[in-house]
Formats: structure tokens, sequence, C-alpha cells
């Protein structure tokens, strides 16, 4: 059985040097783990922990227990909090390093959307997109596994940014050998499926519309060239004549 962790961090600002821990028990049983964190740092990002250690907040119960959450995640979540970087590890399944990432960083922005934590949310929003926009070595991109779209959508509202980005995503980067996965392979939640038709709609909007914008600089081009043409005969002519 594997042994229960404690996690402790010290922040490099002084802006929290003085303010209590707070003690958070995460997960249950064997996959437990227990972390320090300064009571105003995590008040000041996370309305959920400020609405939990607000009212009658004893010294005594400055512990709050979350067994429902990974301690993996929670530790890459406080990892943000004070460093502002999200340290990921070198997979050990035998996944590619972009896989593990995609993995890591989805659960890690469902965690701050559990935790209203919207300014962490937005980084890892950040890191997520421009991981699904990277170029692998061979020039093509990585997009993320079904693993990864089903934590999404399940940590997610309807509304969320992030399965526009998702869907936008694969509709602009996805090969045919993607999409017949897609179709074929996976089975994903249905909205996916409408937000990866959304995106191939925009995707279509913005290529009519760049042909039309190459069709009237073709346009614009002819009647120059025409212009300079008539010219020329002009000129010719007149040349000729005398």
């Amino acid at each position: 059985m594997e042994t229960q962790h404690h996690w402790s961090v010290r922040i490099p600002s002084r802006r929290y040097s003085k303010s209590p821990t707070v003690h958070i028990v995460v997960g249950t049983g064997e996959f437990q783990q227990e972390f320090d964190i300064h009571h105003d740092l995590i008040c000041s990002r996370s309305k959920f922990f400020k609405n939990a250690l607000s009212g009658n907040w004893l010294e005594s119960a400055k512990e709050i227990k979350l067994p429902q959450e990974d301690r993996t995640t929670f530790a890459l979540y406080l990892e943000l909090l004070y460093t502002d970087l999200v340290p990921l590890d070198e997979p050990e399944d035998g996944k590619s390093w972009v896989q593990n990432a995609y993995m890591a960083l989805s659960e890690l922005y469902v965690l701050c959307e559990k935790l209203i934590d919207p300014t962490s949310k937005r980084t890892v929003f950040k890191k997520l997109v421009n991981l699904f926009y990277s170029r692998r070595s061979d020039g093509r991109f990585e997009l993320p596994g079904s693993e990864t779209v089903q934590i999404l959508y399940e940590g997610t509202f309807e509304d969320d940014q992030i399965r526009a980005a998702l869907g936008l995503a694969f509709a602009t980067c996805a090969d045919a050998a993607t999409m017949e996965k897609l179709f074929n392979g996976y089975s994903l939640p249905a909205e996916f499926y409408y937000d990866l038709a959304r995106g191939t709609a925009l995707q279509l909007v913005e290529h009519r519309s760049r042909l039309r914008q190459k069709a009237l600089e073709l346009k614009i081009a002819e009647a120059e060239l025409d212009q300079r043409r008539d010219g020329y005969f002009r000129g010719s002519h007149v040349n000729a004549v005398l």
C-alpha cells in the first residue's frame, strides 16, 4: 500500500507570508494526500475556498477535505498558484508527452472549474489551446485523444469556451485518419460533435471569405492589367501615326 504524503509549499512573495495555512486533505485511503496552503492566497483565487473558509472558521478547524479529487491534479493546481507554472512529468505508461500533457491539463482545467478559480482556469485554457495548434517534428498536429475529450465534456458546462475551442481545433487541424476515428472509432459525447460541426461551419465561412477576397484581388489586378494594356496600345497607335 502506498504511504500518504504531506505536501507543503513556501510562497516566494511576502504578500502572503503572514497568512495562516489551511490544511487540505485530498483523496481517500491509499490515494490520500495532505497539503498545506496559505489561507489568503487560496481565498484570493478560489471562490470555493473563500466560501468554505468564511464565517465562523475556527483555528482548530483549519482543514478541508476533498475526497473526490485527485491528489496529483491538486498538487499541480498548487504549483500553478504559487509559481504560475504547470510542470508536467514525462509519462510512464507509454503515452506521448503531448497526450500526457493533454490529460493533465484537462483534469487541471476541470478542477479550476470546480474550485471556481477563473484566473487559473484562463491560464490552463491558454496552455491547452497552444497545445492544440502545436506541430510535431513531422509537421503534423497532435490533437487530444478520446480520454481528454471525455474529461473536458464531463467536467464543464455547455457554454464553456474550451468546448468551442476544441471543436474548432479539430475542424481546423484534424487529418483524414483522425476524422475517421472520430466517427467510426471513438464514442464521444454528442455535444462534442455539435461543437465540431460548428467549428467546421466557421472554417467554411472563413474559407469562403478568403476565396471572395482572393477573387476581388484578382479582379482588381485584372482591371489594372487591362488599363496598362490599353495605355500601351494607345501609345503604340500614336507612334504609328507619327
